[in-house]
């Protein structure tokens, strides 16, 4: 079995992961997608969640290299998008453009940034003047998103200023600017956005940017704020199990790749087959003594001693104790442990042994005594 790691799937998980925070992060008003949080989030998520779903580097050592290239890249793009942050927004030399609140705040989109944007309150109509100087434009008028640092315009007018006017103004209600995009869109509008605008006329061209914060009512409070917080909890179970996996495929394959020439089991770091044993004699012939394990050289001692004792006294051996056993041989049982009814059994023999042993003298004695009586 052979490890495998999940470098392309680490990789698309980790885009995933990053966009979905980002997105979470615009729409509950927090940070809008500007370049910094956007491919910082990117490169963050691509590195860590690709890491996790390789695990070893020299497993995978070409797509390891690609991963980091990317997330190197994508740390790169947003380091370029911190004077962006700092800045905050902006307008053109000779233009002006002010917002004012019902409150009665005023704010330029100068004094606009990602953490400070101008509120905009559900219910509140917003006040709204500018000037291009002494130039009239609007031949070609614009108003965009500005997303990763990239505009993507959201609408164009042409010929919007027939008065030839240099002063502008109106007002906006913001349930009115809200109902007009889920009319369009579907979905209800929240979050922070970065917003851009020009107008021109020739040669002559006003341009701004700032930050405006629609905050939602809670973290689930739009349909799709928890569509975004159901894919969140999908792709992070998504994470977790495919480095579960990853990570018992090297394992299984270490075991594998050290597990003993011929193991049944497969598995590196088991149990060997065999069983480490203690010392043990072979019981069997004294001629077979050398196949088995080593015998204490006790046990031939009192073989031996045992041998010559019977040759002498010429006694049988006890019962339970056969001519040539191996028992009998290799280990002769101390009196003190042999089972109760051995010894009675033994004790009888013994006996039998000296009554045969004792007969033939007494018998002479006998026949000694009857003569003597009859002499007498």
């Amino acid at each position: 079995m052979t490890a495998r790691p999940r470098p392309f799937i680490g990789f698309l998980l980790g885009t995933l992961l990053g966009l979905i925070v980002m997105c979470l992060l615009w729409l509950t008003g927090i940070l809008p997608p500007d370049r910094l949080p956007l491919f910082g989030i990117l490169a963050v998520t691509i590195a860590g969640v690709s890491a996790l779903c390789i695990q070893r580097v020299s497993s995978a050592k070409g797509a390891s290299i690609a991963v980091a290239v990317i997330a190197a890249l994508s740390a790169g793009v947003a380091l370029t998008g911190i004077a962006e942050e700092v800045n905050g927004g902006s307008l053109s030399q000779g233009c002006t453009f002010e917002v004012t609140t019902s409150g009665g705040e005023t704010t330029t989109p100068g004094n606009t940034f990602a953490a400070l944007p101008l509120d905009a309150v559900p219910g509140e109509t917003l006040t709204w003047q500018g000037t291009t100087g002494d130039v009239p434009m609007g031949d070609s008028a614009s108003a965009g998103l500005v997303i990763g640092g990239w505009t993507i315009v959201l609408w164009n007018g042409t010929d919007i200023n027939t008065d030839d006017a240099v002063e502008w103004g109106g007002t906006l209600a913001v349930d009115d600017l809200l109902t007009e995009f889920q009319d369009a869109s579907g979905l209800e509008l929240t979050g922070t956005f970065h917003v851009s605008g020009s107008i021109a006329s020739g040669a002559s061209e006003c341009t701004g940017q700032g930050y405006v914060r629609v905050s939602p009512d809670g973290a689930f409070s739009t349909t799709l704020l928890i569509a975004l917080w159901i894919a969140l909890a999908i792709v992070i179970i998504a994470i977790i199990v495919v480095a579960v996996l990853v990570r018992r495929s090297f394992t299984a394959a270490a075991r594998v790749e050290g597990a003993p020439v011929g193991s049944t089991s497969g598995l590196a770091g088991s149990e060997p087959d065999s069983v480490s044993r203690a010392t043990v004699p072979d019981n069997r012939h004294d001629g077979d003594a050398e196949q088995g394990t080593d015998v204490p050289e006790t046990s031939t001692s009192a073989r031996d001693t045992s041998t010559a004792h019977g040759h002498a006294a010429g006694p049988e051996a006890p019962a339970g104790e056969t001519a040539g056993s191996p028992d009998a041989d290799a280990h002769p049982v101390p009196a003190e442990q042999q089972e109760p009814a051995q010894d009675s059994e033994g004790s009888r023999e013994m006996s039998d042994v000296e009554s045969s042993h004792d007969g033939p003298d007494s018998g002479e004695s006998r026949s000694g005594d009857d003569d003597e009586g009859r002499q007498q």
